[in-house]
């Protein structure tokens, strides 16, 4: 008798256990499915152009689905009401795809803040799916970054880097027109044209003349699809050599010629300085200035000059400048 009341209590849990395993399944099975089609609102992006407004919104399908689904895509400000919009439908054809709209201009868009870009996307069963995103945070605005030094030597090579991103998102922006020129407010010479590459950056490697020099002014234009930017910098130009200055002995008597020569070559490429001016000075004992002269620099950058000592002269240590 005991052990049929066994049987029959291990043949209760048994059957227990399968009913909770049932009605487990049972819920599994009426679970909500997950979403057909989703959007990444983080990345919706808006153009502001003389055309129109252009909205990209990335839709991202739970799989390949062969299936339309309509999009209503307006820009409203905080109360809801809408300035401008359109419709249209999309496709599935892939998991991942980018809805792309221009939709009609719109007055008064100055303070971004106080509007939203706002979708609406309705699948062939009747789902909806929709979302808003502040028209500040996907405008986004260009911030443009220069990276270099602005002391510059006549006749170099420098390289400057510019970087370009949304400041919104900090992403980077390829695909800029980027300028770089000198100016001394009234002249100005282009020195650099290129783009922004995938990361965004630009490297500009220009050559300053080798006539410049002095104060001048970077002026560097950018163009973007998230608008233009300007940057202006002071910078200074410096004309460097590196001097070698010679006489033909150390020691001279009241009389003699003392025959000058000096070797200039320009910093930093060290070539010879050619056509460049130069004076010569010669300095006796007592600090009087006794000989100048102002020459130039042959194209071998040298040049050289005669000065006669006097019968009396003060005798000690002379400086040839």
């Amino acid at each position: 008798m005991k052990r049929s009341q066994n049987i029959f209590a291990l043949s209760a849990i048994i059957a227990f256990s399968l009913l909770a395993a049932f009605q487990l399944l049972a819920v599994a099975d009426t679970a909500a499915p997950p979403p057909a089609i989703s959007v990444d609102e983080s990345a919706i992006e808006v153009r502001l152009d003389d055309r129109g407004v252009r909205v990209a919104i990335p839709i991202e399908w739970r799989e390949k689905m062969l299936e339309w689904a309509r999009i209503e895509t307006n820009i409203v400000d905080l109360k809801g009401a809408i300035l401008t919009g359109k419709s249209a439908r999309v496709f599935g054809f892939r998991k991942r795809q980018t809805y792309r709209t221009l939709l009609p201009p719109v007055d008064g868009l100055d303070n971004l803040s106080l509007y939203c870009v706002e979708y609406k996307l309705t699948l062939a069963d009747g789902a909806m799916l929709e979302g808003r995103r502040s028209l500040a945070e996907s405008v986004g605005a260009l911030e443009t970054r220069l990276i270099g030094s602005s002391d510059f030597l006549a006749g170099s090579r420098p390289t400057l880097r510019l970087v370009t991103l949304n400041h919104a998102t900090g992403k980077p922006v390829p695909g800029a027109t980027v300028s770089f020129a000198i100016t001394d407010g009234e002249d100005k010479l282009v020195l650099f044209n290129g783009r922004t590459d995938g990361r965004g950056t630009v490297d500009a490697a220009f050559t300053i003349p080798r006539d410049l020099s002095g104060a001048r002014t970077l002026v560097v234009n950018v163009h973007s699809s998230l608008g233009d930017d300007v940057i202006e910098k002071p910078v200074t130009i410096r004309r460097a050599h590196r001097i070698l200055l010679t006489t033909d002995k150390p020691l001279y008597q009241p009389g003699q010629t003392i025959h000058i020569r000096s070797l200039s070559l320009a910093l930093p490429s060290l070539r010879p300085a050619g056509a460049d001016d130069v004076v010569i000075e010669v300095q006796d004992a007592k600090g009087n200035k006794v000989f100048k002269r102002a020459t130039k620099t042959d194209s071998f950058g040298i040049t050289a000059a005669d000065f006669v000592l006097a019968d009396e002269v003060n005798a000690g240590l002379y400086k040839v400048r």
